[in-house]
């Protein structure tokens, strides 16, 4: 699978302001969630995707703002990720990594991965694996 690390902002002042997270965006005007998904994959990854399905949305905080966020699944080829990616335009600067289900997954129960959509997804997919694996043959 492939997790992404650049660095943020609101974590510059913390121990690991390079962030460990899932491809994400914001969707632009008249674009779809699953638009996004796509675009932000090539984006900050350099990787088309197949397969998507929607695993869930939520308000990650619900008493002080009305942002939900939409959080996916898709198919991609890792064979063909790595390196760095991002747009200039927008100043990113995006490593690009390549591993395991199971080690995405160890990087959350260590602490290591800190943003609420990467932890709810990779849990998700720790939960769902086997039946997504089953319905994606």
């Amino acid at each position: 699978m492939v997790i992404i690390e650049q660095i943020r902002v609101g974590a510059l002042e913390h121990e690991q302001p390079w962030q460990l997270e899932i491809v994400a965006g914001v969707i632009d005007t008249e674009e779809s969630s699953e638009q996004v998904v796509r675009r932000e994959a090539m984006e900050e990854a350099g990787l088309a995707v197949g397969r998507i399905e929607k695993i869930t949305s939520y308000y990650p905080s619900s008493g002080g703002c009305s942002e939900k966020l939409d959080v996916f699944i898709g198919e991609v080829d890792c064979s063909q990720a790595g390196g760095l990616h991002g747009l200039d335009c927008e100043g990113e600067d995006i490593k690009v990594h390549v591993m395991s289900r199971q080690d995405a997954y160890q990087l959350v129960l260590q602490g290591r991965i800190e943003n609420g959509a990467s932890i709810i997804a990779l849990q998700w997919l720790e939960l769902n694996y086997q039946p997504l694996q089953q319905q994606w043959q």
